[in-house]
């Protein structure tokens, strides 16, 4: 998939005009080789308040962004998931933290997001990454919101990308585990951008691994492990 100059000329001076220097570079680079790396096409900055969304959460939204490639790798070459494994992204935009899991060995795979363009975008991204990663994927994407979407039993891996905020984050935790106290499945998070990390840790998370770059650049996996009765 072709990358638009231009538009990423427009993405890169907006970097370069609100964040240090050294921390705009590392990411322009960055986007620029995840990018190409992967061949999706999801990098940009949109207003969430323009876009048509689904569910009550449209005051918690700001800005979407795509996720760094650089915490991207270094959280999900963690995982090693298996064939039965599947991981989904809350607020996946345009897939593209589903395209890299695709490319770590998820071959399950499901996006939620509360706007319409952003699913359909992903949906092309998505089907783009199974033509090009060696094993067969199965994905789905709902435009639906977070606390009302019906978790699959097979899910078993969370991909968070601080999508809302502490009113809307507490009510989803506690989905998560109920989740896994249903399955009886250990529940993996992979968390960017931690900022309730802490909401987590008080429900009986354990953090399993942390990557920071740039001191701006987070990301943790969080494990919760339900009690066998």
């Amino acid at each position: 998939m072709a990358i638009s100059l231009l538009r990423f000329s427009q993405y890169a001076l907006y970097r370069f005009l609100h964040w240090n220097p050294v921390l705009a570079a590392f990411i322009v680079r960055d986007e620029w080789r995840g990018e190409r790396k992967y061949g999706i096409n999801t990098f940009s900055q949109d207003d969430l308040q323009t876009q048509e969304v689904t569910g009550h959460n449209k005051p918690f939204a700001t800005v979407y962004e795509g996720a760094s490639y650089y915490l991207l790798e270094k959280v999900l070459s963690q995982l090693h998931p298996s064939d039965a494994d599947m991981i989904a992204d809350i607020g996946c935009g345009k897939g593209r933290a589903l395209c890299v899991a695709a490319h770590f060995g998820f071959r399950k795979l499901a996006g939620i997001d509360f706007s319409a363009p952003f699913c359909q975008e992903a949906c092309k991204n998505l089907q783009h990454t199974a033509g090009l990663v060696e094993h067969a994927i199965a994905y789905e994407v709902h435009h639906a919101d977070a606390l009302e979407w019906p978790f699959p039993p097979a899910l078993n891996h969370f991909f968070l990308f601080n999508p809302f905020g502490e009113t809307v984050m507490r009510p989803f935790i506690h989905r998560i585990i109920a989740h896994a106290r249903q399955t009886g499945k250990k529940i993996t998070v992979v968390y960017l951008s931690p900022v309730y990390k802490p909401l987590f840790i008080e429900n009986g998370f354990t953090e399993t691994f942390r990557v920071q770059k740039h001191q701006l650049l987070e990301g943790t996996i969080l494990e919760f492990q339900p009690e066998i009765t």
